[in-house]
């Protein structure tokens, strides 16, 4: 078992995760224009929870190929 096996989600928890976010820019800005939500999600660097686990992940594995400790040299071939 690795790492990102912990931090796995199905599609649907993804998409509930995601929808929690729209919701809540909904609601801030009292709007349902998907465009006005859009575009402040981009101009206030809202990202939607199923970018993040991408980002974070890409991060990790850049900063571990900068590292030389022996975890990142063991958990580094699991994360791909």
């Amino acid at each position: 078992m690795t790492a990102w096996n912990v931090f796995s989600l199905n599609f649907i928890d993804i998409k509930s995760l995601d929808f929690t976010v729209i919701r809540f820019l909904i609601k801030l800005f009292k709007s349902s224009n998907t465009n006005l939500i859009n575009e402040s999600s981009v101009y206030f660097n809202f990202q939607l929870s199923s970018e993040l686990p991408v980002k974070i992940k890409n991060k990790f594995i850049e900063k571990c190929m900068a590292n030389q400790s022996l975890f990142c040299w063991i958990t580094l071939p699991f994360s791909k």
